[in-house]
């Protein structure tokens, strides 16, 4: 009886899971991995010319793509919305296996997965298209095993984590090495073996599509947002507003953060978290605040998770019971999760239109990548980098050095040597990628705007050289 009770009502959350999904990706970089899981099963790229893994960041998410459309589900938001419900249960399934470990109580299992389920901007980016869902619901199982000591399940998903999103790899580590503190050396060494293994095919897979161990889009963002040469007082400050800002959205999760330094996999928790700050710190500070903080999620959400269930066993059922209600009614029916719906529309729109008015032989000068490569058929090259690796060598010689002073320079040389006809800007840095391009010559005339009163939208520019 609970066997089926525990398959009706994942059955139930994935169909629940199906039905928030929007029908169009909420954030562009969704139709990157889309588009690379159709070049994988097509063997050939004809918007970008590259390798399908080129300006991947999750090759496993690739992978779930590739099989659900090999498995015949053609139409690309199908495909998205299948792998993102399909997160959002395996998600819901750590926080439940999480509870256990634990040691909650049913009610106190459903206040965990109901608070963690409302709390921010947590059911966005479970179904923003993109991996962030299955990222969390990994992590948070993997520190549900390790506080289980179940090593062998640790170390499969230590493998497994920084191919779902490479700033995941200290996390990884950390936890496989918590797992493993104290036992036999054999056993730790199988446990690293095992965790290598489960690494490998990515690896391989990687480098023989790409020629690169690793992905490459961290290095394009850090190399064209050129931020890491900002004073390091102006990236703290960045990094700081990010993480409490984030902190603050995610009450009353965020509440557990008390909890973690009780514990010797609480503190582990902490110092993953620490690392991984200090990484976006040298880097790419602005990263943390980007796209509702997505590339916090999953660095933060899962040790959060970890520390409020420590806590919740110290609670009064009746009153996580009240908060789980209060804060589910608020968020699912006050406050509806609509933050991006006219973004994902003008995605589409904007791609659409490139595509029933732009030349067939047109090639696109974009700075997002994404939306253009499933809807506009027409041949492009990425400004930023992500899926033109030429890019990525002119900002780092012109762009990064100069801490984006000569961006233009290298804006320049990437426009002329790919004989772009039309440029593609987004609402914020359509106007200074567009300054940077007459002011090195060319001639810019607007096709198509965004609707009035659209917040983030494409203007599509028709390029010439000046004479």
């Amino acid at each position: 009886m609970k066997a089926i009770a525990l398959i009706a009502a994942l059955s139930t959350t994935f169909a629940v899971a199906f039905w928030l999904t929007p029908s169009f990706a909420r954030l562009d970089d969704a139709y990157i991995a889309l588009h690379s899981a159709r070049v994988v099963l097509s063997g050939h790229d004809p918007i970008y010319q590259v390798p399908a893994l080129v300006g991947v960041t999750s090759p496993a998410y690739v992978a779930l793509l590739t099989a659900i459309i090999g498995a015949g589900v053609r139409a690309g938001s199908s495909a998205l919305r299948l792998a993102n419900a399909l997160g959002f249960v395996a998600y819901v399934s750590a926080l439940l296996y999480l509870g256990q470990t634990v040691g909650l109580t049913p009610i106190r299992k459903a206040a965990l997965i109901a608070i963690a389920l409302a709390s921010g901007f947590t059911l966005f980016h479970l179904t923003n298209g993109l991996e962030t869902g299955w990222a969390m619901a990994v992590l948070t199982f993997a520190i549900g095993c390790a506080y289980a000591e179940r090593l062998v399940l640790v170390s499969i998903c230590a493998g497994l984590l920084p191919f779902l999103r490479p700033d995941l790899a200290p996390a990884a580590l950390l936890v496989l090495c918590a797992a493993a503190w104290g036992r036999p050396w054999r056993q730790q060494l199988s446990a690293l073996g095992l965790a290598l293994v489960v690494a490998a095919p990515w690896l391989l897979w990687m480098r023989v599509d790409t020629g690169s161990w690793l992905t490459q889009t961290i290095r394009a963002k850090q190399l064209f947002y050129a931020e890491g040469c900002l004073p390091w007082l102006k990236k703290t400050a960045v990094v700081a507003a990010s993480f409490a800002a984030c902190l603050g959205l995610l009450f009353p999760l965020s509440l557990g953060i008390a909890s973690l330094g009780r514990s010797r996999l609480g503190r582990v928790g902490l110092l993953s978290i620490a690392i991984c700050l200090l990484s976006y710190f040298v880097a790419y500070p602005g990263a943390l605040g980007l796209g509702f903080f997505r590339y916090l999620y999953p660095i933060v959400v899962p040790w959060l998770c970890f520390g409020f269930a420590l806590g919740l066993t110290r609670v009064n059922t009746g009153v996580a019971a009240t908060v789980a209600i209060a804060l589910l009614v608020t968020r699912l029916v006050i406050w509806p999760d609509r933050h991006t719906d006219e973004y994902a529309r003008e995605v589409v729109a904007s791609a659409e239109w490139i595509d029933d008015h732009v030349p067939p032989d047109a090639v696109l000068l974009v700075h997002d990548a994404g939306g253009i490569s499933e809807f506009a058929h027409r041949r492009a090259v990425d400004l930023v980098g992500l899926k033109t690796p030429a890019s990525i060598q002119a900002h780092a010689r012109w762009t990064y050095p100069s801490c984006g002073r000569a961006r233009r320079v290298a804006v320049d040389a990437i426009a002329r040597e790919s004989g772009a006809s039309y440029f593609v800007g987004l609402s914020g840095w359509e106007e200074p990628l567009r300054a940077d391009l007459e002011a090195n010559g060319f001639t810019l005339t607007a096709r198509r705007r965004p609707p009035v009163g659209v917040r983030a939208g494409y203007t599509v520019y028709q390029l010439a050289v000046r004479p």
